[in-house]
C-alpha cells in the first residue's frame, strides 16, 4: 500500500530525486528504482545493485557512537552517470526509536544545471574539474596536497584557485575551480594574499551551498517519507 500510494513516479520529479532505494537489516533491497537526470527512463548504477549492497555500502555505514534516532549519512558518491548526491537514514519506530528496521536512502545527480544553481547562488564562475574528463586532474591534485588543500595559479589579469572536494568516502571526488580577476598594483602581495583568502571563503561557501543543496533536496525528502512510513505503521 505504502508503495502504490507514495513511491510513484511523481514522488521523484516532485522532490527532484532521481534514486530511492529501501533495503532491510540483511542488506537486502526490498526496493529500489533510479531514474535518469531527465527523468525519462530508469537505469542502473553499479554500485547500487542488489549484489554490490549486500557486500555493504558506504551509504549504510552509520557512526556507532551517535544516538540512533540522529543517525544519517550524506554525501558525493561517484557513479558511472557522474557524481550522485546520497543521504541515508535509519528506518526507526513511531516513536523515533530502535530497534533498527532497515535503512532509506535517496540521491540525486550532481548535474550541469544544478551546478549551475550553485554558480548563481555563490555568485562566483565556479567550474566543477571530473578526473576521468580531465588530462590535468592527477597534476592538479598533486598541486593542491602540496598546498595543504587549496592551490592558487597566477596570471597577468586573474587567479585561478583550486580545491578539492570529497566523496562519502572522504576520497577526492572532484576538483572545484574559481577565477578572480587580479589587478597589478604596487600592492601586488597585499593582493595575492587577499585573493588566497577569498579563495577561501569561496570555498567553503561552495562546500555550504552544497550541503545546503543536498540537505533540502535529498535529506529533507528523507524526513518527509520516513515520516509517512511511520505513520503508515
Amino acid at each position: 500500500d505504502y508503495e502504490e500510494s507514495n513511491l510513484i513516479d511523481d514522488t521523484f520529479t516532485s522532490y527532484n530525486l532521481q534514486m530511492i532505494m529501501i533495503i532491510n537489516n540483511e542488506n537486502k533491497v526490498v526496493w529500489k528504482k533510479i531514474f535518469d537526470v531527465s527523468f525519462e527512463n530508469e537505469i542502473e548504477l553499479e554500485a547500487f545493485t542488489r549484489e554490490k549492497i549486500l557486500q555493504g555500502h558506504p551509504a549504510m555505514q552509520f557512526e556507532d557512537k551517535v544516538p540512533l534516532e540522529s543517525r544519517n549519512k550524506a554525501g558525493i558518491f561517484l557513479s558511472e552517470n557522474g557524481p550522485l548526491l546520497i543521504a541515508s537514514r535509519p528506518i526507526l519506530t513511531s516513536s523515533n526509536e530502535g530497534p533498527m528496521m532497515g535503512t532509506f536512502i535517496m540521491g540525486k545527480f550532481l548535474s550541469e544545471e544544478l551546478i549551475a544553481q550553485v554558480r548563481m547562488q555563490a555568485e562566483v564562475p565556479l567550474k566543477i574539474i571530473m578526473s576521468d574528463l580531465s588530462d590535468d586532474f592527477s597534476t592538479l591534485r598533486a598541486a593542491i596536497k602540496e598546498n595543504n588543500g587549496s592551490y592558487i595559479k597566477t596570471a597577468k589579469k586573474e587567479l585561478t584557485a583550486f580545491s578539492t572536494y570529497q566523496d562519502i568516502d572522504l576520497k577526492p571526488a572532484f576538483i572545484v575551480q574559481t577565477n578572480f580577476p587580479r589587478e597589478i598594483t604596487e600592492k601586488g602581495l597585499a593582493a595575492l594574499k587577499t585573493s588566497f583568502l577569498l579563495m577561501i571563503i569561496t570555498s567553503f561557501t561552495v562546500l555550504i551551498i552544497l550541503y545546503y543543496l543536498l540537505r533540502q533536496s535529498v535529506l529533507n525528502p528523507i524526513t518527509i517519507l520516513t515520516d509517512f512510513i511511520l505513520y503508515l505503521k
